[in-house]
Order: C-alpha cells, then structure tokens, then sequence
C-alpha cells in the first residue's frame, strides 16, 4: 500500500510542476508582450491625443473669428492663445504677428511654420510642438491665415515616466500570474489526484466511485471511468456466477457418472449372475423363460437409466418451437391415468389454453416426470391436483411433507428417500436440469399436508 501510495505522490509531483511551469510561462510571455506594447504604443497615443485636441481647438477658434474684422480677430486670438495655453501665428497683409499663450517658446519668424509636430532644438525642457494652420476671411474679405502652436510635453519625459512604472507593474504582473498558476495549477491537478487514488482502489476491486462533480472534460473522465468500471464488476460478477455454474455442473457431472456407475453396476452384476447360472446350468431348463424374462427387464431398466443420462446430457439441443401446454398437461394425465386408478387416485386439473415457447420433449420429460413421483409418493385414495393457467404449472398430492433443509437433497442424482418405492432416482435431477436449460424458475415445497411443485413459465 506504501508503494502505491508513493507512486500516486510521483505521479502528482510530476505532473504539478509541469503544469505550473507551463502556465507560468504563458502567463509570463503575455505579460512581456502587454507590457512592451504599452511602452512602443503610449508616445504614439499620447501624440494622437494632442492633435485631436489640437483639431478641437482650431475648430472652436474658426467658429468665434469667422466674420470678424482683422482687429476682432488679433483681439479673440489673443484671449484665446492665453485662454488655451498656445501660440498663435497670425499673417495678415502678409505681415506675421505671434501671440503667445505659453511660455518657454520664444518663436519669432518672418514665415508661418510647416504644420506638424516641430521639435524645438534650442528647448530640451519644452521637447516638442505641434502646429496646426487655419484659413479664414475677415469682414473686409481679406484672407488670414491662422497657426495654433500647441504645447507637446516632452515624449523623453513620457518615456522615462513610463519606464519608471512599467518594471513595477511587471513585477506584480509577474507576482499576480504567479500566483494564479499555482492555485490554478492545484484546481486542476486535485481532480487528476482523486481520480488516480481511486482507480488505483478499483484495481484492488473496492466497491468506490470518482466523485467528482464537473461540467468539463475532466468530470466526463470520471464519469467514463465510473461507467466502465461499473461495466467491468457486472462482467466480473457474470464470470463469477458462470464460474460457479460451470465448477457446479463439472461436480454434478462427476457425480452423475459415479452414481451411473453403482446404479449400473447393480443390475450389470444381477444380469450376469443369472447368465452365468444359465450357462452352467444350476438354472433348470423350464425356469429358463423366467430368467430371461427378467434379465429383459434389467437391460430395459438400464436402457431407460442411459437415454436418461443422454437426455440430461443433450440439454437443449433441440430447436424451441410454440407449445401447447394444455394439451402437453392433458397428454401426460391421460398417460398415468391407468397407473393412478391402481392405487385408487384421481387428477382434479384446472387447464387453460396456453402456449409458450419452449423445448416440447424437454417440457414433456418434465411433466412427465412430477406426474409420475405426485401418483408414486401419492396417499392412496387421494386426488393429485393439477393447474395450468395464468403463465404458471402446479401439481399436489397428498402425503408425507418433507421438510425445507430435505428438499435439496431430492435433486441431487440417485437420492432416493425410500428404495423400497422404487425409481433411479434422477427424476427430479432431470427436472432441476431440464428448467435450468430452458431458463425456468421453479419452487418445491411443503404444502396442505403434501408437497407442491410449481413452475413459472415464459
């Protein structure tokens, strides 16, 4: 059990780490990779907000100086520049006047500026601008021209801003993931777990179940192996029974042929003797019809105990066909009806059509069989009561009740509770057999002051 229990603990170490790792690793890569997109792709979010806001402004400014005289328009621009915080060119007569809104820049130019972003060399503090033009006429129909310098932060600054957080937020990521592997890690190496200490109970053939609840592929596991281990204890449990029936026919064989033996060795013996008295004649000639007449019924006795013996042996060999049981019932007590009236009994029979689908001359040697032992072991004067009806054959005499611990012993080969009745006794043995084959239940017992055969029929 130790080494079991070692071997269980391997198999989890093993497969714990590998699963960890892996997650780990995964986990590991996507970080790396988020990480370094937000460092490459915040300067460029960052410059695409600016120049939306840009975009926004010079739209708000085109709206209040549209119409205005070119004084109106110096004097908005003016507000407007200190109001948003930028810089405004404006070139009017083809003069330009720079209105500044934010300070670090010093921009004077005879020249409007190319639109876009315009690094300032000369102002590592101020990094960056953006330049965004804009084209209106004023109330005398003169064209003016409009440049907005917005003020860019400095993407050095960002940069180094975004380095500073991105390695802690790496090494919680890292922390966090790490964390998350191991307790997913446990979440789906515990089940494996369980379903190895179980399977390793169902190799020693406990009577044990996976219980595990689950809607994934690892509860459809425990479920398969659930059904075929339940699958494989039926079969096991069916090998065993045949087992048992076949260990039990192979002794029944066995002691059907020593009880053939001494039965035939009785009669082989007599038959012999009376033979042998013949032939050296102590056996006078006028007796001579007498003792063959009874050496005739020595051999018939034998020959009827071997086509028996065949019968039994042959089982159900013959091909099963619709029976009627009425008339097979009818047949039998018209057949032992004479015998009967010789011990002054009667049959008292309740029949009714019925047909099954059975074996006829396994099904007669039956019925033929309890008819003869109920007008044998019969009181004298008595009624044998008969019923076949409802899927179900009785038969009763009245006479000696045996008692339940007998019983089995009756279907044993050659018993006979009285030799001085008569019989091989195999009668009943061939029933049990015969019922056995053709899969019919069957029940004797003692009833009413006599005994009760009653067979279930399909």
């Amino acid at each position: 059990m130790s080494k079991n229990k070692k071997g269980l603990k391997k198999i989890y170490l093993r497969i714990f780490p590998k699963t960890f790792l892996s997650m780990s690793l995964i986990l590991g890569v996507l970080i790396i990779i988020v990480h370094s997109l937000v460092y490459v792709l915040m300067n460029q979010a960052y410059a695409d907000e600016k120049k939306e806001k840009a975009k926004r402004n010079l739209n708000e400014l085109s709206e209040q100086i549209a119409g205005k005289s070119a004084e109106e328009i110096r004097r908005i621009c003016e507000e407007f520049a200190l109001q948003k915080n930028v810089n405004l060119n404006l070139k009017i007569d083809g003069k330009v006047q720079h209105l500044q809104g934010f300070s670090g820049a010093d921009i004077v130019t005879d020249e409007l500026l190319p639109s876009d972003l315009v690094p300032l060399v000369n102002n590592e503090q101020l990094g960056s601008i953006l330049v965004s033009d804009l084209t209106t006429v004023d109330a005398d129909g003169k064209t003016i021209l409009v440049q907005m310098l917005s003020n860019v932060e400095s993407l050095k600054e960002a940069r180094e801003a975004t380095l500073k957080i991105l390695p802690f937020s790496f090494l919680c990521s890292i922390v966090v993931a790490l964390i998350f592997s191991y307790f997913y890690t446990r979440l789906i190496v515990r089940p494996i777990k369980e379903i190895a200490v179980t399977t390793e109970k169902m190799r020693e053939m406990r009577e044990v179940k996976c219980e595990i609840s689950r809607s994934d592929e690892i509860g459809e596991l425990a479920e398969d192996i659930n059904k075929l281990y339940a699958n494989l204890r039926q079969m096991i449990g069916r090998l065993e029974k045949e087992k048992g029936l076949i260990s039990r026919l192979e002794k029944e064989k066995v002691d059907l042929i020593r009880g053939a033996s001494h039965e035939l060795k009785t009669p082989l013996s007599s038959l012999h003797i009376m033979l042998e008295n013949m032939l050296i004649g102590t056996v006078k000639v006028e007796d001579y019809p007498e003792k063959l007449e009874a050496a005739i019924l020595v051999g018939e006795k034998m020959s009827k105990m071997i086509e028996q013996i065949l019968n039994v042996s042959r089982g159900g060999e013959e091909q099963m066909a619709d029976v009627d049981m009425a008339s097979l019932v009818e047949e039998m007590i018209f057949e032992y009806e004479l015998i009967a009236k010789t011990r002054g009994l009667g049959f008292e029979s309740r029949i009714s059509k019925m047909k099954i689908r059975t074996n006829r001359s396994a099904m007669r040697e039956v019925i033929s069989n309890l008819v003869s032992n109920a007008v044998k072991y019969a009181e004298e004067g008595s009624v044998v009561k008969i019923v076949c009806e409802k899927g179900k054959f009785s038969i009763w005499n009245l006479g000696e009740e045996i008692s339940a611990q007998e019983i089995p012993g009756l279907f044993d080969p050659f018993y006979r509770r009285d030799s001085e009745v008569g019989g091989n006794g195999m009668g009943l043995y061939f029933v049990k057999n015969i019922l056995a084959s053709l899969g019919l239940k069957y029940r004797f017992c003692a009833y009413k002051g006599g005994m009760k055969f009653e067979i279930w029929l399909k």
